[in-house]
């Protein structure tokens, strides 16, 4: 597999362009879309509050701009659902809410830690946007807790120019989540392709003794947590891994525990790769979440030309885009513009392609087919990417799961 990442790996982050009109779906995680807390004509700051979490499972949203909510409407989501948006026009202003002055870590207990994270809305940034909270309250002894910075997806490097360029934040938020969780082990896992990023974590682990930096064989899907786990502690998941007594943060979920501790600043912002063959202009951008990609892809047309193919984050596990006016959200880790090939998808021809290559060794053409084992799939897209037959597996086994879904919770 060519990787890509030679595009951008070199470029470092730079803050992305700033436009006049924000969407924020109230749907940026894993779970139960956030409550607007807001309304219609309302004045709102950089930071405020503008979407609270429904029990459980959620995460509240905060605007990244100030300015005026002008409509609170359903709007397109890079999931290619319609989501309910709060869409505010930005005073170029940005003026923040007001924050308390930084704490010293060992003045806070684990129970205002969590809150913080809780309050912040962080969520996995990695692109699964499962709420952080509820990985940091596990509810069981932690044996290990493994910082990923594998980033194992083609073209995306937003994770690798986040380890040269903002250990300091990195490792704040490693020594919250060690207060939290108080694990006997600490690891951060990345893939041997990013070398100065290793470089970088080892410089900066001078000060920290209770960490070991592994480096990790480059293969697809390093970075997947049941992957990961099994290459750095041996164990095997089956589940969670929580279950083996394992937590796995996102290394760029870790840097934003340690901004918001430091600044008291919720998840407004978040590093994207911007990057393929079919754009001259590549970047790692710090993009404001609620930013237009149109705005972050000024050299394309509006109508997309269908030669091209616009992908909400890497190219395997990422989501194709109809519309350029769809916001960056809280997973948006990349966006890549790459040639469209359109291939005719034939009938499966048995030659067990799908199965040699899924690194959970399922049997992804039943998953597809009948739905088993669809629930395992962690959808890397490695099965539809081997297949002779061009059969869109992943799509097919997203379907069964949510027919799945649908019959559990009619029964």
């Amino acid at each position: 597999m060519d990787y890509h990442k030679i595009l951008t790996s070199h470029l470092p982050i730079t803050t992305a362009p700033e436009t006049d009109t924000y969407i924020f779906p109230v749907s940026q995680h894993i779970g139960k879309p956030a409550v607007p807390v807001v309304i219609k004509g309302e004045k709102v700051k950089v930071g405020q509050l503008i979407a609270k979490a429904e029990p459980g499972c959620s995460a509240n949203i905060h605007s990244s701009v100030s300015g005026e909510v002008m409509d609170i409407k359903d709007s397109p989501h890079s999931s290619g659902v319609n989501t309910k948006c709060i869409i505010i026009k930005n005073d170029n202003q940005y003026t923040k809410i007001k924050t308390s002055s930084p704490k010293q870590l060992k003045d806070m207990t684990k129970s205002q830690l969590i809150q913080m994270v809780e309050d912040c809305g962080i969520v996995g940034l990695g692109g699964a946007t499962f709420p952080t909270v509820i990985k940091i309250k596990p509810g069981k002894p932690v044996e290990e807790l493994i910082i990923n910075g594998a980033e194992c997806e083609p073209y995306l490097t937003a994770d690798h120019r986040l380890m040269v360029e903002y250990t300091h934040d990195i490792f704040v938020g490693i020594e919250i989540l060690q207060k939290i969780l108080e694990p006997k082990k600490t690891f951060i896992g990345v893939e041997d392709n990013k070398p100065d990023a290793i470089l970088s974590l080892k410089k900066a682990l001078i000060r920290h003794n209770n960490i070991q930096i592994v480096s990790l064989p480059t293969k697809y899907p390093q970075g997947a947590e049941k992957i990961l786990v099994k290459q750095i502690t041996k164990k095997r998941i089956k589940k969670l891994p929580i279950d083996k007594g394992v937590v796995v943060i996102n290394v760029a979920t870790a840097a934003q525990i340690g901004k918001s501790f430091e600044t008291g600043m919720p998840l407004i912002d978040r590093i994207v790769t911007i990057s393929g063959e079919e754009i001259n202009k590549h970047h790692n951008y710090l993009v404001r979440i609620g930013t237009p990609i149109s705005v972050l892809l000024p050299e394309l047309k509006k109508d997309l030309d269908k030669t091209i193919k616009v992908i909400s984050g890497g190219p395997m596990m990422g989501v194709s885009q109809h519309n350029l006016d769809i916001p960056v959200t809280k997973g948006t880790s990349g966006i890549i513009v790459i040639k469209n090939v359109i291939k005719e998808e034939g009938t499966c021809s048995r030659c067990a392609k799908c199965i040699d290559n899924c690194p959970l060794s399922l049997m992804p053409i039943l998953a597809a087919k009948k739905g088993i084992q669809a629930m395992d799939c962690m959808e890397c897209g490695l099965c539809a990417y081997n297949c002779p037959c061009n059969i869109n597996l992943v799509q097919r086994i997203r379907l069964q799961k949510i027919e799945i879904m649908k019959k559990g919770k009619a029964s």
